[in-house]
């Protein structure tokens, strides 16, 4: 039994990045349509880069930040599928680092989950121009 009373969204940011990330959740068609839903937002697909790699493409800040975002998203949309109970109670908050501010922001309904993606894509090529080599 879930403790739905003490509910707290958490989402990572840069860095959780991997090969292979959003195949356990092809199952679902919720997270399936995120995951479309990105690949058309960014131009291109950005799923098969999730799936195939190879890794220092999908590292690249434009790459990862949408994907981690989506991929945040979908976790969410699965785990509230399997456990609609969740949907009952608010997060009594939410952690978040760097891009996953964009995923609380998507998940508590500040913006839709488009914007957060489209936000992260254009966050990450922006980032990329000022710091070709990635550092802060």
């Amino acid at each position: 039994m879930l403790e739905i009373d003490r509910r707290a969204h958490t989402f990572t940011g840069q860095g959780s990045q991997r090969v292979g990330m959003w195949d356990d959740l092809r199952f679902s068609p919720s997270a399936v349509k995120i995951f479309q839903m990105t690949d058309e937002i960014v131009g291109f697909p950005l799923s098969r880069l999730c799936a195939e790699g190879p890794l220092e493409q999908l590292t690249k800040t434009s790459n990862a930040q949408p994907a981690i975002v989506a991929h945040s998203l979908a976790v969410l949309a699965v785990t509230e599928e399997l456990h609609p109970e969740l949907l009952e109670v608010k997060p009594l908050f939410c952690l978040a680092h760097s891009a996953g501010k964009y995923s609380v922001l998507a998940a508590t309904g500040v913006i839709a989950v488009e914007e957060a993606i489209y936000l992260v894509r254009q966050r990450g090529l922006l980032m990329e121009q000022l710091s070709p080599e990635g550092k802060m």
